[in-house]
Order: structure tokens, then C-alpha cells, then sequence
């Protein structure tokens, strides 16, 4: 390698390149004055910050550590090398090596130090990437999976209005969800009421058939971030290594889930971990699914904002043909979620039905079994209608409240 020497006139500066050695040259003069022989050491000094370097080795004549001080009687001169290096890519920047050299006189506590200091520039560095670690993986085989339907009836009871019908909404995936609605009217400061069914009905189990097994592989990997500073991520990538792959995003902690400088997005940010009593590794999480029952293998690869990447050192291998076999779908999340909208303007209303008897919770519960919730509901007082070319319609005259109840 090639490095260049800066002489600042007391200070030493050497040029290094990452991957490389740099060699500085000391010269340490000591002189005696009032007594006959003195004790001469010198030491490398290391402490905070992390910007201080120890050598590598030392070479030539070196006066030893404080407690093997050497002895000399006439004024004497020690001339050695530190080495330094080779550079880690986390070493980029500049560091100090600082070097001390002191006479001590046996029997007195005065103690004469000197300081030297070489400042290294460090460069090269290719950039800080994260080390990751995967953990054990483990593999279930789906072959049976339960289906899932919701049944609702909706029906107006005794109004101050004539017999409305029920208007029906059903959403596109009425697996997951399905909306009815009835439209209830009644004098303006009145009450409506309605009757309601819902049952989310489980079925028998269905078997999957040939060709079309689903293997749920799920593990764990640890993410270190090696440097000094927060870093960075953009995703870490799962992917299972098959004829054709399969790429999932693992989940991390929300603690280290920031918004992105863009404005788009969010980031990893890894808080350091070098040099740090408590630098722990931060574990994200993962779940793939394929359909190829075969020995794959799994490994984790994190894509940095500016397009750099760094990979796992340990790909797991899976064997799916030992695959423990599950049924998917024995339980689910259920709730309901109600609104109220006026005929008059269409607009959302705050209030919201009253249900009296077995009622379907409105935040999400787990569910195991088929099972059938049947309330009465009341709405009202009403609001009168604000508009004379309501849809709600009129009676003996008078105008009236509309409502559409959606549950």
C-alpha cells in the first residue's frame, strides 16, 4: 500500500487505506538532570472515544510498560515503529494513536510524562452493512382448512311509517365480510325499531387436495447493526430457495420502524451495537408459504436505502416432507361496526342503534364455533328531515325523520 506522512509540527498525520497496515515512526528523547538514574517506560493509551487505536505491533527499541519500567542512568534515546491495522470496514474516519513516555526517580512520586499523537485518516471503507443471523426454522403442512360464512337478517319492526322493505348490501368478499341495511322512518322526534340475526357459521373441514398443499414455514433472524451509528434499512427480504422462489418481508419491532427522510415509506432504523455494554441484536420474524413439499433452503437478506445489500451468514434448510400436518381456520376475528345515515342529506350520523339482547361485539373477539347473535335495536328520537325534497317521505302531513341503519 502506499500512505503519506503530514508532519503539522508535533502531530503526525498518516493517509491509510482500508484493508491495509499503516506503520508510524516515534522517537523518544529522555534526559536526566538532577539524579543519577531514573525508571523510563511509555504505554499506548485506549479509552473513550472509540476513535483511539491500539497498535497491532511495535518494533525496534521501545522502552516497556510502567510496572517493567527500564532502568537508565545517561540520557538516552528509544527509537521504534507502532503498527496499525489491517483496518476493518467499521474503522473508516479518523482515529488518534497516542503514545506516552514518562521518568519516574525510585523513592520520589514526581513522575515527568511526554504525549505524542498520530492522527490516521482511515478511507476505503466500502460502507456499513448489517450482520444477520438466522435463526431455526420450523414447517407445518396445511391439509385441511376450515370455511367461514356470515348469514344476517334485518327486519323493521312497529315504526310511525308504513312497512319499509330491507335493502340488502353485500360485499365483494362475503367471506370476510357481509353488510345489510334497513331503512326505518318515523315521526320527526320518534323511535324505529328493527330486529336482527347474525350467525358467522364454521363448516366441516375441507380437505386439500393433490397438487395443492400449502407448507407454512416460519423462524426467526437477528439483525446487528456493527458501527457507532443508527443504521439504516430499507426491508429485510425472506427468501426461500426453491425451482421458484419465494420473497416475503420479515416483521420487526415497532420500536425500530421510523418514517422514511423521504417522506415515503418507512425504514429500519438499528440502533449500534460495537463497543456497547448492552449492543443486543435486534429479532424480526417471518412466515412463508409454498406449495412445493420439498428440502428448501431459507435465508434472510436486508436491501439498504441506497441499493447495497448484505445477506445472512447461515442459510437454514427446511425439510418440508416432514412437515407437521395442521387445519387452518378453526378460529377467527369477528366483530360488527355500525352506522347511521340520514335520508335528508346522506350524511353520518353520530348517533348509533341501541341493541338490546345478544349482540355481536363491536371490537374484535376470537371465535371457535358456529354460533348465532339475535338483538332488538331501537334508534331515536330522529332528527326531523332538513330538506323538503326528502326521500323520507311524508305522513298526515307532517315531516318526517329517515334513517338508514348499516350494521
Amino acid at each position: 500500500m502506499k500512505s503519506a506522512a503530514i508532519d503539522d509540527g508535533g502531530c503526525m498525520q498518516l493517509l491509510c487505506h482500508y484493508g491495509c497496515f499503516c506503520s508510524p515512526t516515534a522517537a523518544v528523547s529522555l534526559s536526566l538532570l538532577c539524579h543519577r538514574c531514573a525508571l523510563a517506560s511509555t504505554f499506548f493509551k485506549q479509552t473513550e472515544p472509540a476513535s483511539l487505536l491500539l497498535p497491532t505491533a511495535t518494533l525496534g527499541s521501545m522502552p516497556p510498560k510502567p510496572d517493567s519500567a527500564a532502568k537508565i542512568c545517561e540520557p538516552t534515546s528509544f527509537k521504534f515503529q507502532a503498527l496499525y491495522g489491517p483496518f476493518t470496514q467499521d474503522q473508516c474516519g479518523d482515529k488518534q494513536a497516542l503514545v506516552y513516555a514518562g521518568v519516574s526517580v525510585p523513592g520520589l512520586q514526581n513522575i515527568t510524562n511526554d504525549i505524542s499523537m498520530t492522527q490516521l485518516s482511515i478511507t476505503g471503507c466500502p460502507g456499513i452493512v448489517p450482520m444477520m443471523t438466522m435463526g431455526a426454522a420450523s414447517a407445518t403442512q396445511v391439509t385441511a382448512a376450515y370455511d367461514w360464512s356470515i348469514e344476517r337478517t334485518m327486519r323493521p319492526l312497529g315504526t310511525s311509517a308504513a312497512d319499509i322493505p330491507v335493502v340488502s348490501v353485500t360485499a365483494a368478499n362475503a367471506r370476510t365480510t357481509m353488510a345489510k341495511a334497513v331503512q326505518l322512518m318515523a315521526g320527526s322526534g320518534g323511535v324505529a325499531l328493527f330486529n336482527q340475526t347474525v350467525t358467522f357459521r364454521r363448516s366441516s373441514p375441507v380437505a386439500r387436495t393433490a397438487g395443492f398443499a400449502q407448507y407454512v414455514i416460519k423462524g426467526s433472524v437477528s439483525v446487528l447493526n456493527p458501527s457507532d451509528e443508527p443504521l439504516q434499512i430499507k426491508e429485510i427480504q425472506i427468501k426461500v430457495i426453491m425451482a421458484q422462489p419465494v420473497v416475503v418481508k420479515a416483521n420487526c419491532p415497532a420500536s425500530i420502524v421510523k418514517p422514511a427522510a423521504s417522506g415515503k415509506g418507512t425504514v429500519l432504523v438499528v440502533p449500534p451495537s460495537a463497543g456497547k455494554a448492552n449492543g443486543a441484536s435486534v429479532t424480526c420474524g417471518y412466515t412463508a408459504t409454498v406449495n412445493d413439499g420439498s428440502t428448501v433452503d431459507v435465508v434472510a437478506v436486508a436491501v439498504l436505502p441506497n441499493g447495497r445489500w448484505a445477506k445472512a451468514s447461515n442459510p437454514v434448510t427446511v425439510d418440508l416432507t416432514a412437515a407437521k400436518p395442521v387445519t387452518l381456520g378453526n378460529c377467527v376475528k369477528m366483530h360488527e361496526a355500525q352506522a347511521l345515515l340520514d335520508l335528508s342529506t346522506n350524511a353520518t350520523l353520530a348517533q348509533q342503534a341501541v341493541l338490546v339482547g345478544s349482540k355481536v361485539p363491536t371490537t374484535a373477539e376470537e371465535l371457535c364455533y358456529t354460533k348465532t347473535f339475535q338483538a332488538i335495536g331501537q334508534i331515536g328520537p330522529l332528527p326531523a328531515s332538513s330538506s323538503s325534497n326528502s326521500n323520507a317521505g311524508m305522513t298526515g302531513g307532517a315531516r318526517c325523520g329517515g334513517v338508514i341503519y348499516n350494521s
